[in-house]
């Protein structure tokens, strides 16, 4: 029985707007993670194009459908040996010439599996995806899930997938280092939800975008980290998952969680109550009155909570 579920991440150097190159390295790296033995491997959000574009006519010339030449490819290499393999994809969509910031999972028999659409899309030029789009497929190791970088901003969006029950969550990322550490963030999502996470970053610089000190890491569903690291080069980071007695990612940390969540409680939160101007009688709550609140500082170390408490009282709080 295999007990564990070897992971490549692919932190690639990504140049921007240069496509030929790109594509080389892509299918150059992830051939090497298939022939190191990995089970899954992941790349990183739009590592064909590179990220900072202005508009759909600055994108124009680097996005391609999901039918394209990159995904073809990559799926000759996941049916040869046998491998998952996801790929982030400025992806235009062939019946509507829609863009979409996109990511693909290809399975072992070549043939897509998954495809998630960012939903926190780049406004300048990426239509968002569908908040029910199906975002998680199969694996003999247990369920996976994708969200793209900024999806998992949002506690909902990663937490819509714990309960479909994913067992391990794949983030492709374009995350400079700077401001909110998304370390701290992806570890947050998994002390929500009892999933496995694995993040794929990248290198290179864009636009206005310097990612070489960028980070890749995987959690546990636990929250430990089991691996965490940056390459200013193209890089393959591998990375064992260990498996219960019955080769699955166990996932009685996710159910253990979801059990204490009473979602009858907070089912409305996908209401628009923008037009709303009275939340309590909405809700249907006590009517709302005063709040009267008294502040008294005392003079000296010498006052106690019941001799504050009495003085409040005395004065009619």
């Amino acid at each position: 029985m295999k007990r564990q579920l070897r992971l490549a991440l692919v932190h690639l150097e990504v140049r921007y707007k240069d496509l030929e190159t790109n594509r080389k390295n892509i299918l150059r790296w992830n051939l090497e993670a298939a022939l190191q033995g990995a089970d899954v491997i992941l790349n990183t959000e739009m590592p064909l194009a590179g990220y900072s574009f202005l508009s759909r006519e600055d994108i124009a010339g680097y996005v391609e459908p999901d039918t394209g030449e990159t995904v073809v490819e990559l799926a000759r290499i996941a049916r040869e040996y046998g491998k998952y393999i996801g790929i982030g994809l400025a992806e235009r969509d062939e019946a509507t010439g829609i863009y979409y910031n996109s990511a693909v999972m290809i399975g072992p028999n070549g043939k897509p599996v998954c495809k998630h659409r960012k939903i926190s899309s780049e406004m300048r030029w990426a239509c968002p995806g569908r908040p029910t789009q199906k975002s998680t497929f199969e694996t003999p190791w247990g369920r996976m899930g994708v969200l793209i970088c900024s999806d998992t901003y949002y506690g909902l969006l990663p937490r819509s997938l714990a309960l479909k029950g994913v067992d391990l969550l794949w983030v492709p990322a374009n995350w400079p280092p700077g401001g909110l550490d998304p370390k701290e963030l992806w570890k947050a999502r998994v002390l929500e939800n009892g999933f496995f996470l694995a993040a794929c970053g990248r290198s290179g610089k864009d636009r206005i975008m310097d990612c070489r000190e960028a980070v890749s890491c995987v959690y546990d569903a636990e929250g430990r980290e089991l691996f965490s690291s940056s390459s200013s080069e193209s890089a393959v980071f591998l990375v064992d998952l260990p498996l219960d007695d019955k080769g699955k990612l166990h996932g009685l940390s996710r159910r253990r969680k979801l059990k204490t969540r009473t979602p009858p409680h907070y089912s409305p939160i996908y209401l628009d109550l923008r037009l709303v101007d009275d939340l309590t009688g909405h809700y249907g709550l006590p009517e709302a009155g005063p709040l009267h609140v008294h502040c008294i500082v005392p003079g000296n170390n010498s006052a106690t909570a019941e001799s504050l408490e009495k003085r409040i009282k005395e004065q009619g709080g």
